[in-house]
């Protein structure tokens, strides 16, 4: 069946086998006629392939599923004859799995229907015994790719909660120059943790970004109001921490002087406020749009290290809504006709049209709903602190 995926930042055309979920993109949720229902836990299957054309056929092949092969690969062919004669659109993988089973057929014609099921069933268990029952997984590097999808989505969806409207902050954290990689993650995770300990930090989307001087700095966005003055001084500390350990070096900073914690208000952003500008929210919207934007799209390091994460309270909200091809005229009509607005991805599989343009925001309400839903009832509550940092006997 043909499908349509709206995020804010695309529109995909893709097709699938199965019933899917409305929303997509939650860890731990998805939305069945209209009902909000925990996501199940997927297990492998005996048989997998690389090829997602072969893949169709393995799961004829499994253990004590052999009977009735034919006859389910003859009905198979039926109801993709039956899609492919009467389908609006291309229908590229049907008739490619169409192609295969066609292909089987002949050989069951040629071999016989026992023969042909003993061959496969040869050929099933030499893959089980090279691969160890899985495929063999290629192996990994130590690289790793800021996902600009995932990472987009989560920050459109943690800055679109009703929790959000009234304040919202990015952060930008630098080090001394200098600093490794390894350092500076270390200091990352430090004062991540002492401000989710201290600071009831639960809500929160973050990235690493290289430097023009090569040192890496993170940027994160997030709802949770921190005083900046004492989140900036515990990072100053946890860097000392590490220099007396002689991991670091302050260079041309030092403890006095370390101001590398930045941050910025998105409603009441001080780079408007020093060029005069206001904002309503339809305009506000487009600017974290771009600003968004420009952190994360023009990141295309690798890192030895986790280059981005989020809180478990925004890994739970959805990014995206999943819609049948019939309800595509709607969406589009509400999108601007021009190509010039859109940047085209295409393959036998799927097309995927990227926004030039920030889309209307009544497109996503249903998103929005859902995610105000399940983020009111998952955000852990905030604890109230009497205490404040002691930055003379801190050990972080």
């Amino acid at each position: 069946m043909r499908y349509i995926s709206l995020k804010p930042n695309a529109l995909t055309y893709f097709n699938a086998c199965a019933p899917l979920s409305e929303l997509s993109g939650s860890s731990k949720y998805i939305v069945s006629n209209d009902i909000i229902e925990l996501r199940a836990k997927e297990s492998k299957t005996k048989i997998e392939s690389s090829s997602a054309i072969s893949d169709f056929l393995a799961y004829s092949f499994k253990e004590n599923n052999a009977h009735g092969l034919v006859e389910r690969l003859k009905m198979n062919w039926f109801v993709l004859f039956n899609i492919c004669l009467n389908a609006s659109f291309n229908p590229i993988p049907e008739l490619l799995h169409l192609d295969l089973i066609e292909k089987e057929m002949k050989l069951i014609r040629y071999l016989g229907e026992y023969d042909y099921i003993m061959f496969k069933k040869s050929v099933s268990e030499e893959k089980d015994r090279i691969s160890g029952y899985y495929k063999i997984q290629p192996q990994k590097t130590n690289e790793k790719k800021i996902n600009k999808t995932k990472v987009r989505g989560k920050m459109y969806a943690l800055f679109n909660l009703k929790c959000s409207q009234k304040f919202i902050a990015f952060y930008s954290v630098s080090f001394p120059q200098g600093t490794t990689d390894n350092q500076a993650f270390i200091c990352w995770n430090y004062w991540l943790t002492c401000l989710r300990k201290k600071y009831d930090l639960t809500n929160y989307v973050w990235v690493s970004e290289r430097q023009k001087n090569n040192t890496l700095h993170f940027h994160m966005l997030t709802n949770n109001y921190l005083p900046i003055l004492q989140v900036n001084r515990a990072m100053a500390i946890i860097i000392n921490n590490q220099v007396k350990a002689n991991n670091m070096n302050w260079l041309n900073s030092s403890l006095e002087k370390y101001n590398g914690v930045d941050v910025d208000s998105i409603y009441n952003s001080k780079r408007h406020k020093k060029s005069g500008k206001t904002m309503n929210p339809v305009q506000v919207r487009e600017w974290i749009s771009k600003y968004i934007t420009k952190y994360v799209t023009k990141n295309n390091e690798k890192f030895e290290h986790l280059c981005w994460h989020c809180s478990r309270s925004v890994s739970i909200l959805f990014t995206s809504e999943v819609l049948p091809i019939t309800r595509a005229i709607e969406i589009e009509n509400k999108l601007p006709d021009y190509d010039w607005h859109y940047y085209v991805i295409e393959s036998d599989y799927f097309t995927v049209k990227v926004f030039l343009f920030v889309p209307p925001p009544e497109l996503f309400i249903k998103i929005k709903m859902y995610n105000d839903l399940i983020f009111g009832e998952n955000v852990p509550s905030p604890i109230k602190r009497t205490n404040h940092l002691n930055y003379k006997s801190i050990k972080i």
